[in-house]
């Protein structure tokens, strides 16, 4: 059995029923002010991989419904009320309404409309890995093939300029998945973009993070404590910082 995560080291390793290869791709998450990347190596690589699944650095719905706060869940909530304003869904007709629309994709691989509704019950439903894999295909196919009809009805369903902040639709048009991910798993016929993010010490990291940066500042502004030497800063007593 074959995995690709997006971040670039192969791996091979044993569980206990067999053996799994991981095809491990590192990338940047936003190439929009980038110089236009030529990943058609990267490419060849992922198909002579030949993976069965591909994993994506996002929560799962149930995580993200768990987790009360991390770095983007006020933009999740935010573009959730939105898409609930434009067509709700009840909770409890979510997961039958996602697999009658699936089959329905399957059988009609070429209505956009039906992508866009199924991309719209995703997200209500709080899986963002696999709305963004549906929006995505119609938002290809409309840089394609324009049809003002259907960008309209996407407006009006999904408010995509709406959402431009997190992980967001906006974000999501120059993203590694947008370049790397997503068109090599249309390419190879794959529905499902699994998620692999933990987010339960988002908090605690980034706090100790803001904390360090910040006393690292001060102490560096303190000529009289601090003198910089090559390789690093030093205090009075040579004792590396």
């Amino acid at each position: 059995m074959k995995y690709s995560f997006l971040l670039f080291l192969f791996l091979t390793f044993n569980t206990y029923a067999q053996k799994v290869d991981v095809l491990l791709i590192g990338v940047a998450h936003n190439y929009s002010k980038s110089p236009r990347q030529d990943v058609s190596n990267l490419y060849v690589q992922v198909r002579n991989f030949k993976p069965t699944a591909f994993f994506g650095e996002f929560l799962s719905k149930e995580d993200e419904r768990l987790v009360m706060d991390y770095w983007c869940k006020e933009d999740n909530i935010r573009r959730l009320k939105i898409l609930r304003n434009n067509r709700d869904i009840k909770t409890e007709r979510l997961s039958g309404t996602i697999d009658s629309l699936t089959i329905l994709v399957l059988s009609n691989p070429k209505d956009y409309r039906l992508k866009a509704d199924l991309a719209h019950a995703y997200y209500l439903n709080q899986d963002v890995s696999n709305a963004h894999y549906q929006y995505w295909q119609v938002w290809d196919h409309l840089q394609k093939s324009p049809n003002i009809q259907l960008e309209n009805y996407v407006n009006k369903l999904l408010s995509p300029d709406s959402d431009t902040t997190g992980r967001s639709m906006r974000r999501l048009k120059t993203s590694e998945y947008a370049l790397i991910a997503f068109p090599l798993m249309q390419e190879m016929n794959i529905r499902e973009l699994l998620p692999m993010d933990c987010q339960d010490y988002d908090l605690n990291w980034s706090a100790s993070a803001v904390a360090f940066t910040t006393g690292l500042s001060l102490l560096k502004r303190h000529d009289s404590f601090l003198c910089k030497r090559t390789g690093g800063y030093f205090n009075q007593e040579n004792e590396r910082i």
